[in-house]
């Protein structure tokens, strides 16, 4: 009786009919096993609107205020719209939770290399010039040892006699 005075004085009684009975009064529906609980509130903190409020019986702790009272309202809508939003609210506490703590600087995003086209010809050409600087470099050291071993730190003997 308390809601009913207190909306008409803030002018939202809602003559909302299903069958010609308003709507104002709370109702209960089952959905999927589930029951809901649904009622029109006032708002809090000086505002002059009215929310649709809903509990579910399988979830004690919580009530929730989705959206709010119009003067189109029929219960049908009302539990359309409880049943889609208390579903996408369950899949969305059933996805993982993104961490938003880092430790340190943030990693740079990865950047994926660009794909190189394969030239075969370019290949060999490539391989043959490490093929050429791997064999002089392999020459130069053996013609640096058909003296003998020796120690690079002390003076070369055999260039003075």
């Amino acid at each position: 009786m308390f809601l009913t005075t207190a909306l008409l004085q803030l002018g939202y009684l809602k003559q909302i009919a299903i069958n010609e009975v308003p709507l104002l009064d709370a109702f209960d529906f089952e959905h999927d096993g589930k029951r809901f609980s649904c009622r029109i509130e006032a708002a809090t903190g000086g505002r002059k609107d009215a929310w649709w409020w809903f509990g579910v019986s399988t979830d004690d702790r919580h009530r929730y205020a989705p959206f709010r009272a119009t003067d189109e309202d029929t219960q049908a809508d009302i539990q359309e719209r409880v049943v889609t939003y208390y579903h996408d609210l369950m899949v969305r506490r059933a996805e993982p939770v993104a961490s938003h703590w880092r430790r340190g600087l943030r990693p740079a995003p990865a950047v994926a290399a660009a794909p190189v086209a394969a030239d075969p010809a370019l290949d060999a050409e490539l391989d043959a010039e490490m093929d050429a600087e791997i064999i002089a470099e392999i020459d130069a050291e053996l013609e640096g040892d058909a003296d003998g071993p020796h120690d690079e730190s002390e003076p070369s003997t055999k260039a003075s006699a």
